[in-house]
């Protein structure tokens, strides 16, 4: 079997991101999210649902993408195949019989395919049914490994908002382990139709009902739901530079806990959540000091919100008034499992830019600093957060010159 060039066998792997992908309300690919989510203006509107919503405005396939295999693929799955692709070709990734067992995928989503499932249930015709059930059966992950042919590990996250940045994490264990060069990784979710037409399924996700997103505020509504697939392609940092590829940034350090809180009645825990936060700043030898900004989850679930910003304040202490704090929420939605990813793009594209995007609709908190404008700020290192109930994500991401850590 082909292998790629290995650094020395006692030298730690690196884990380089060197392609990036998006579908998002903003658009089809990574400019217009940079865009919309630097503009701060809020992406959803009432159109087709009950609710407001984030959806994708342009949902039809990529014309290089095989008209049968897109028959088979599902909304969720086909938007995670369009960012995976866009990845692929950012990164320079040949795709030949010799690195396809050298690429592997990770991907995560928080439902899968419900509208599919949900028209399995309601056609009639057996041929339809057939169709549907095919699509319903067909995961993000899946989905992605056989569109680009991908012959490695896959594997296919599920269980809530946060699988999306876990499956990132789990895309660096891969990498770090040596069980794969090239991964291909991130989240997707396409809900909308789902939670629209499922009796009480919006009520039970939390969605506002009157369109206000007010992520990190204490008197949010609940959340504006959001669809589409945010991708990266993975790497080990030597590969890289011997191939001559782009590296966007470093993966650093992350941690993951879930919440100690029982099966009837899950809540976010405070403490938990914290231990995530603190895990990536160790693994990644990071001290509070050095992280240039946060990028929190803050989806607009009061709950969830407040505990993020407890543990905020339980990892920082004092020196959390001085920590630089936004989310993309409040533009793009909450886009489930994509979300986590979402915020890992924008904080990517901070540290090549040097500017902070707007937490767009959030209250003004005394707790941290919080951005409420576009900022120019020299950022070498920033944390991703990706919170859900039961489930707490922490990335720490770096500019991929810096050469300052342990």
């Amino acid at each position: 079997m082909t292998t790629a060039p290995r650094p020395p066998a006692d030298a730690p792997r690196r884990v380089a991101v060197t392609g990036l992908g998006a579908v998002t309300p903003a658009g089809r690919d990574v400019a217009a999210f940079r865009d919309a989510v630097l503009a701060g203006e809020p992406l959803y509107r009432r159109g087709a649902f009950s609710f407001a919503a984030a959806s994708v405005p342009d949902d039809s396939p990529r014309e290089d993408m095989d008209p049968d295999a897109v028959r088979l693929l599902g909304r969720c799955a086909r938007f995670a195949a369009d960012a995976a692709i866009q990845a692929v070709l950012d990164a320079r990734l040949a795709i030949r019989p010799e690195t396809l067992p050298l690429i592997g995928v990770a991907m995560g989503s928080a439902f899968g395919e419900p509208e599919s499932l949900l028209r399995w249930r309601n056609a009639a015709d057996p041929e339809e049914r057939d169709l549907w059930a095919r699509r319903a059966s067909l995961p993000p992950a899946t989905a992605v490994a056989r569109v680009i042919g991908a012959a490695g590990p896959c594997r296919s996250l599920a269980g809530g908002s946060a699988v999306g940045l876990a499956a990132v994490v789990e895309a660096a264990e891969l990498i770090r382990r040596g069980d794969a060069t090239f991964v291909v990784c991130g989240g997707a979710d396409a809900p909308l139709a789902w939670l629209d037409a499922e009796p009480g399924a919006a009520e039970r996700a939390g969605v506002s009902r009157t369109g206000a997103a007010r992520p990190l505020a204490s008197d949010a509504d609940g959340i504006v739901p959001g669809e589409g697939a945010v991708a990266f392609v993975l790497e080990d940092l030597e590969i890289a530079r011997q191939r001559g590829a782009r590296v966007y940034a470093e993966a650093l350090g992350w941690g993951e806990t879930s919440s100690r809180s029982p099966v009837t009645d899950p809540r976010p825990n405070r403490v938990d959540a914290a231990r995530a936060l603190q895990a990536a700043l160790m693994r990644g030898h990071t001290l509070q000091r050095e992280v240039d900004a946060l990028f929190a989850s803050a989806c607009g679930d009061p709950a969830l919100d407040a505990v993020e910003l407890e543990a905020i304040r339980t990892v920082w202490g004092h020196a959390a008034a001085a920590l630089p704090v936004t989310a993309i929420a409040g533009a793009c939605g909450h886009v489930f499992a994509a979300s986590g990813p979402a915020s890992m793009l924008a904080a990517i594209l901070a540290l090549g830019e040097g500017v902070l995007p707007p937490a767009a609709g959030a209250a003004p908190r005394e707790e941290i600093d919080l951005v409420r404008e576009r900022r120019h700020a020299e950022v070498r290192r920033a944390v991703v957060n990706a919170f859900d109930v039961s489930h707490h994500v922490s990335l720490v991401v770096a500019a991929p010159e810096d050469e300052g850590r342990t």
